[in-house]
């Protein structure tokens, strides 16, 4: 049996055998160490290590490189360091190849505080630092948001004889928030297609596609070809800030250029599902497919998740069904996107379905999963088997969250069951889980709906020291629920409030007040809220003129209700059938009323 046989051996068992030859290659100890370090096995290694001093045998730099890697990659980056300071015991010297793999380690796992004092240690034990140290520095800088810090460094690096290479200009390129800075930083270098595709792709996340794609001319000018990477960095980008023309016009570059790939088509898919182009975003796929770019599993959950989003149920399942096909598999993304979009449409049957599939396939629901299906029960009215699911999910470990909460309360709420819904509230704050705005909105439209005025106070005061921000919703609940039961100077106070604490009211928080006051006959109170909502740039819509005329015309003010209409028309709302019935009845009452010919002639011929 050759001695590599006996180390595979030991090896592959992973067991602390140490009764190995007495004398072993050293290439042999160095593939047990590295597995030992990889398994985080530190006792192991350090006694091969001994081993090894024991008998005779030199330990090299190398193979301390190799453990301290491996102790990095493992996620036991100080013990990397202890490694690094015990080399001199092995009569081996420390590099700074061995402080730059030391400092690469404890980078990764983001072990900022201790970069500096090891940083200082090698400088004071007379080692320089290379650029590769230099870049391991900047790179914890920038992740650690100083990049205020990274710039000094990195304005030292050539007054220190060690100038800045394309990856240091390429690590702050990638961590500059301001990307005016990042093209400065390009203008004094000499990039490669690695700078200007990091740059491309710092100015793309930061909403500047426009400036990233004037990039490509000066790639080309360079010399340099963009790739597959530079092409699909614009594209998505462009998609994101909804310039699907230049998308498109890109695309049509890249395969000119290169041979775009499945990232590329999956990008061009996502921006035109967004903007509603559900169609072109299937010529797009059947383009991917003709050109043999096979889709994975994200090219098919975004055109899956595109087309549910856009209507298209069918579609998507149709779409769904040829995974297969593709040697492609549904992951728990998949499947969810399909029971959201089904529970949505209200298609339970559908849902069930998919749910069934998902289970039968092996896939463990989600918390995200759980709550879609929730929620399609409790928008069909079947909260027994919601409240069973819960307790299912709760089974297998899956706790609800604050969106499984609100579906389950909601349900309560529009079936009238605000008790439940209020036990509920209790559960979760037992539970640890934090009620949202979208919770309490919810109860309070139920309490006020069921005229549980007292209680709906409570919940308000609750919300505040729960330090939940009432919004537009809350206030227009309030608001609401407050009128329905005739309180309408109270009403009038929440608005006051909810300007007050910067709260924008909307056309509905307004509608809502008019209304009430029409019904009260304060038909002049209701018309000053005309002009308020001007003066803070809320333009009344045509429901708020019907509202004004119809509480005119009830008291039999056509004169200003038809004063109202004229408004109407010269802010260029065209009045409804509501309108001119409203209108007709009255004057139909009192013969005598003037109404301007213009007017007259908007009349339809049918009413």
């Amino acid at each position: 049996m050759s001695r590599m046989s006996v180390v595979k051996g030991v090896v592959t068992r992973g067991h602390c055998n140490f009764n190995l030859p007495s004398k072993l290659k050293r290439e042999s100890v160095g593939l047990i160490i590295h597995k030992f370090a990889r398994e985080k096995q530190v006792d192991k290694v350090e006694h091969l290590l001994h081993r090894m001093k024991t008998e005779g045998q030199s330990c090299s730099e190398d193979l301390f490189i190799d453990i301290i890697k491996a102790y990095g990659r493992a996620g036991i980056s100080e013990q990397a360091l202890k490694t690094m300071y015990r080399m001199p015991d092995f009569d081996c010297k420390v590099s700074v190849r061995v402080y730059n793999h030391v400092l690469d380690a404890l980078l990764a796992h983001n072990r900022f505080q201790m970069i500096p004092s090891v940083y200082n240690n090698m400088t004071k034990e007379g080692i320089q630092p290379n650029v590769y140290t230099y870049n391991i520095l900047l790179k914890a800088l920038c992740k650690n948001n100083r990049v205020d810090a990274s710039l000094k460094l990195l304005q030292q690096m050539s007054k220190r004889g060690c100038p800045p290479d394309a990856v240091s200009y390429t690590t702050l390129i990638s961590h500059q928030t301001n990307s005016i800075h990042a093209l400065k930083y390009l203008n004094e270098m000499n990039p490669d297609l690695i700078s200007y595709n990091a740059i491309i792709n710092a100015l793309c996340k930061q909403g500047m596609s426009e400036i990233a794609l004037k990039l490509l001319t000066r790639i080309l000018a360079s010399g340099l070809l963009p790739n597959v990477v530079t092409y699909t960095t614009l594209i998505n980008g462009l998609c994101n800030q909804s310039m699907i023309d230049s998308a498109f016009t890109l695309f049509k570059h890249c395969i000119y250029h290169c041979k775009p790939n499945v990232v590329t088509y999956t990008a061009l898919m996502k921006g035109l599902c967004n903007e509603g182009n559900a169609d072109e975003a299937i010529e797009v796929w059947n383009h991917m497919i003709q050109h043999n770019c096979f889709p994975n599993v994200v090219a098919f959950n975004t055109l899956i998740q595109g087309l549910c989003n856009n209507g298209r149920l069918n579609r998507a399942r149709e779409l769904w069904n040829r995974m297969a096909q593709h040697k492609c598999h549904p992951n728990e993304k998949t499947y969810v996107i399909l029971l959201d979009g089904f529970c949505k449409q209200g298609n339970l049957q559908e849902a069930t379905m998919i749910w069934n599939e998902m289970l039968d396939s092996g896939c463990s629901p989600n918390v995200v999963a759980y709550t879609s299906m929730i929620n399609g029960l409790c928008r069909r009215g079947k909260l027994n088997r919601a409240r069973q699911l819960v307790h299912q999910m709760q089974g297998k470990g899956c706790s609800p969250n604050t969106v499984t909460y609100n579906a389950l309360i909601k349900g309560f709420c529009d079936e009238g069951q605000i008790d439940n819904a209020l036990e509920l509230l209790n559960d979760m704050l037992e539970k640890d889980c934090a009620p949202s705005t979208v919770t309490y909105n919810t109860l309070l439209d139920g309490l006020y709906r069921k005229g549980r005025t007292d209680e709906a106070y409570k919940v308000v005061d609750e919300m505040s020291k729960k330090g939940c921000s009432s919004n537009l919703i809350t206030y227009n609940t309030i608001i609401h629920g407050l009128c329905s039961i005739g309180q309408v100077h109270e009403a009038v106070m929440q608005l006051d409030k909810m300007t007050a604490k910067g709260v924008k009211p909307d056309v509905v928080t307004y509608n809502t007040l008019i209304d009430a006051y029409c019904k009260q006959g304060s038909v002049g109170k209701a018309v000053e809220f005309i002009d308020e909502m001007v003066s803070k740039n809320c333009i009344p819509d045509i429901i708020i003129y019907t509202t004004l005329i119809y509480g005119l015309c009830q008291q039999a003010n056509i004169a200003e209700a038809t004063g109202i209409l004229e408004r109407s028309v010269k802010e260029g709302l065209t009045p409804n059938i509501s309108i001119w019935n409203i209108l007709m009845a009255s004057i139909s009452k009192n013969l005598n009323t003037y109404m301007p010919p213009e007017l007259i002639d908007g009349i339809p011929c049918k009413l």
